[in-house]
């Protein structure tokens, strides 16, 4: 996987891409993102990059979350306009 944010300052760089991303149960993201954004409110399922799987609750509409995951689960996830900034 493909790191970008690894030798910097956190993520405290700003974000130079956005994608639009649909959650899928299988399939790894190949970098390395500086956030997700969360356009209409729920829940995100999300596996980590220590391999957890994780289910963020209660997430409002237009949330950044500074999270660093692998995949972007469909079990689990309510939440819809999800994006990954880069």
């Amino acid at each position: 996987m493909i790191n970008p944010l690894e030798n910097k300052q956190g993520a405290t760089v700003s974000a130079y891409d956005i994608d639009d991303v649909s959650p899928n149960d299988t399939y790894e993201f190949d970098e390395v993102f500086r956030g997700i954004w969360v356009g209409t409110g729920g829940n995100l399922a999300i596996i980590t990059l220590t391999g957890k799987t994780r289910i963020i609750t209660g997430i409002q509409s237009g949330t950044l979350l500074p999270l660093l995951v692998k995949t972007i689960k469909f079990t689990g996830t309510t939440a819809a306009g999800i994006q990954v900034w880069r």
